[in-house]
């Protein structure tokens, strides 16, 4: 979350009588609400198109905050010699699978050579190293 006062402003001429200031947040997420958002929902804790989904969250899976069928998710997950999950993503963002054996205990774990992996397109990340019959997956995504 960003300080709500975190925010630059932008004066044009010298002659600053009968301006318009406008304050322009100086955050990223801010630039891009304000770029992308176009009902005026732009606070990150909103949901500008309804989807249950915030809209910072939107933002950091780089998905479009005004589509409410655009939200990141894994397309497919198999199972045939390794574990692969496909999944579309961007080339703005990093991405990371993870994996835990027991949901109850331990802690998520990188998969070798699977981490901090910059998007391309639609994406492909396997867990060659899958010995056990139970084990879990999530994919991270990250603002680089």
């Amino acid at each position: 979350m960003f300080a709500p006062d975190d925010l630059s402003v932008a004066i044009d001429g010298s002659d600053l009588t009968g301006q318009d200031f406008t304050a322009v947040p100086s955050t990223p997420y801010h630039q891009w609400a304000a770029a992308t958002i176009t009902n005026g929902m732009t606070n990150a804790m909103q949901d500008a198109d309804g989807d249950g989904v915030f809209n910072e969250a939107e933002w950091v899976m780089d998905s479009d905050p005004m589509l409410s069928n655009a939200a990141f998710a894994a397309s497919m997950i198999s199972f045939d010699i390794n574990a692969v999950v496909y999944f579309e993503s961007s080339t703005r963002r990093m991405y990371s699978l993870q994996y835990r054996d027991d949901l109850l205990t331990g802690v998520w774990a990188g998969v070798a050579g699977c981490t901090n992996v910059r998007g391309a397109g639609f994406t492909n990340l396997a867990d060659p190293a899958v010995t056990l019959t139970n084990r879990f997956y999530r994919l991270k995504v990250a603002v680089p």
